[in-house]
């Protein structure tokens, strides 16, 4: 609750610096001014922390455009266990032996994490067994931290994710991406639940920013709500 300030936003750089209290409605709602958004929307966006959707690498229903929260993590402040505080973004092999060899808490981290994730066989592993994915949502992830080819390491790849268990998050620079300049939304009708999955791949193929499928027992209940009555929105209509 403390931590909830819009620290920056650097239209030029579309990048946006925030503490993890900050509520995506409200980053949302003061980048809307400027012609931006952050890109990776959740439905309770009016409650959701940017904080929680790192910890979580939270997508909605916009992630076939913008992807998930991770996507656009450019880099982190954390808190780790003993109270260290550190940087965590992609750096490149020079910058993490730099780091390595400064020591502290900093270097240590990069140190076992390059150790653990170079070690012989694990990224023929990794790249054997890790599944592809469109959105994980389980676990560390790991092939985005390291990379074999170039010894980047990216502690923030880590610790989004992560669901906290790594550190906390006091601070996060996060990617900004413009506004779509127009939104349109196409209601298709289909005689049973069974044909609306089906439709779904043909409707993908179109490249649209969503696809929602719903029943008719959603829609009833829909129906029956009293926001919804109270909006007059179509889809309410009978």
């Amino acid at each position: 609750r403390s931590m909830n300030r819009i620290l920056e936003i650097d239209l030029d750089a579309r990048r946006a610096r925030v503490e993890p209290g900050v509520v995506l409605g409200r980053l949302n709602a003061e980048l809307r001014t400027l012609g931006f958004q952050f890109g990776p929307p959740v439905s309770p966006h009016d409650r959701a922390t940017l904080g929680g959707m790192i910890g979580t690498d939270a997508a909605g229903k916009g992630s076939r455009i913008h992807g998930k929260t991770g996507d656009h993590v450019r880099s982190l402040r954390v808190v780790v266990p003993g109270g260290a505080i550190i940087d965590c973004r992609r750096r490149p092999a020079a910058e993490v032996d730099s780091l390595i060899a400064a020591g502290g808490a900093a270097g240590q981290i990069h140190r076992a994490v390059r150790e653990a994730l170079s070690a012989p066989g694990i990224p023929a592993e990794l790249a054997a067994r890790w599944p592809t994915l469109e959105r994980p949502l389980a676990g560390y992830t790991l092939p985005k931290a390291f990379d074999p080819a170039t010894g980047e390491l990216d502690l923030a790849a880590l610790v989004t994710g992560a669901e906290g268990t790594l550190g906390v998050v006091v601070e996060a620079e996060l990617s900004i991406v413009p506004l779509p300049k127009a939104r349109r939304t196409v209601f298709v009708g289909h005689a049973s639940f069974d044909e609306a999955v089906a439709a779904a791949e043909p409707f993908g193929a179109t490249k649209p920013a969503a696809i929602e499928t719903m029943d008719e027992t959603v829609l009833s209940l829909a129906r029956q709500d009293q926001l919804c009555s109270e909006s007059g929105a179509a889809l309410c209509s009978p």
